[in-house]
């Protein structure tokens, strides 16, 4: 996963660098001294977050081939529809899908959206 290294400034003048790698909700981590964030994608504290993120688009994937709009999944699913946006983005860029009707017929060769 490749990350964006980006700044901003407090308002007390403290300058804070921060990674944008990925979609969906925020995960917020302190660094300390010389941290590498490279490496907490290896760290096994970080990795059940890391499998979350996968298992929850794996199941709007799965809701995505049952033909259910960004709207209904998120209601289901108790998140945001900009979430749920962002999910099948990301879903679309790993599989290089450019459209939802090409998303579900491949969900559902892969056997997705089955009862």
């Amino acid at each position: 996963m490749r990350q964006r290294i980006s700044f901003c400034t407090t308002s007390d003048g403290v300058r804070i660098a921060y990674a944008i790698a990925g979609n969906g909700p925020p995960l917020i981590r302190v660094g300390g001294w010389l941290t590498h964030v490279e490496r907490d994608w290896d760290s096994p504290v970080w990795q059940h977050w890391l499998r979350e993120f996968a298992n929850r688009q794996r199941v709007v994937l799965d809701r995505v081939a049952r033909g259910q709009s960004n709207t209904q999944i998120a209601q289901t699913l108790s998140i945001a529809a900009k979430t749920v946006r962002n999910h099948v983005s990301a879903i679309c860029g790993k599989l290089d899908i450019s459209s939802r009707a090409q998303l579900i017929v491949q969900a559902r060769e892969k056997g997705f959206g089955a009862d």
